[in-house]
């Protein structure tokens, strides 16, 4: 399991790479979203919990574009899981 340290600078790593690659910030949130999947697949319920609240956080105090405002929570990621989207419904 990644520890909140670890995510967070491979989080930032991914970021600072491709923010060289695409300066638009619609083509930047698409390539991040790609590159970021296999990572968040890696994340406990809580890790993810914690991770989108302190993204929104973050996007809203640098007035990133596409950041939505502090407490919209209907702009968060749906988290699923897993294990139970595999349950046979029979």
């Amino acid at each position: 399991m990644l520890t909140k340290r670890h995510l967070l600078r491979e989080l930032d790593r991914i970021a600072i790479r491709l923010l060289d690659v695409y300066p638009e910030p619609a083509d930047f949130w698409q390539a991040y979203g790609e590159e970021t999947i296999p990572l968040y697949r890696r994340l406990s319920i809580d890790q993810k919990a914690w991770l989108f609240d302190r993204l929104e956080a973050t996007l809203a105090l640098h007035g990133m574009p596409g950041a939505p405002p502090l407490g919209a929570r209907s702009a968060r990621p749906a988290v699923v899981d897993e294990a139970h989207e595999r349950e046979d419904p029979a």
